[in-house]
């Protein structure tokens, strides 16, 4: 017996790689876009913004809701130099962060806008929005955060 094909293969969908070789279905018209997706399948735009941009730190949320505040972002020499050690990964910036925003989807699939921005040290801290994906409005990616941000989890 062989697996269904995933959402959207179905009715003649195209699929596109990205990162790592996760398989992300390109939405139909008229179907709602999972942010999650949406992110992972822009992770290439994504790493190239967070490279020019060179936050120390990176925050994650979810329907305003803080899933990673300070998430540490890798620069190319660290991932180079995590991977020469024995029996470690060799990563690229789109695969590290392919694959953390997977672990992310795992704890929150139903989500219905993501939003990511970067994170300098200050009081307040700085905060510069990288991406927002809502399965309603689509994407945006500029500009400084004007609202405060999204409250902590409890």
């Amino acid at each position: 017996m062989t697996a269904p094909p995933p959402r959207g293969l179905a009715r003649g969908g195209r699929v596109r790689n990205s990162a790592r070789g996760f398989r992300v279905p390109f939405p139909q018209r008229g179907e709602t876009v999972n942010p999650w997706e949406e992110l992972i399948r822009s992770v290439d735009s994504l790493a190239e913004k967070l490279r020019a941009m060179r936050p120390p730190k990176m925050g994650v949320a979810a329907d305003s809701r803080i899933l990673y505040w300070g998430l540490a972002v890798p620069t190319d020499e660290d991932l180079k130099a995590h991977g020469a050690w024995p029996g470690q990964r060799l990563l690229t910036l789109e695969e590290w962060l392919a694959e953390k925003l997977n672990a992310l989807k795992e704890k929150r699939p139903e989500a219905r806008e993501v939003e990511l921005w970067g994170v300098w040290a200050g009081k307040p801290p700085r905060l510069v929005p990288i991406a927002k994906v809502s399965s309603e409005g689509g994407r945006s990616e500029d500009g400084e955060r004007d609202d405060p941000p999204p409250t902590a989890e409890t």
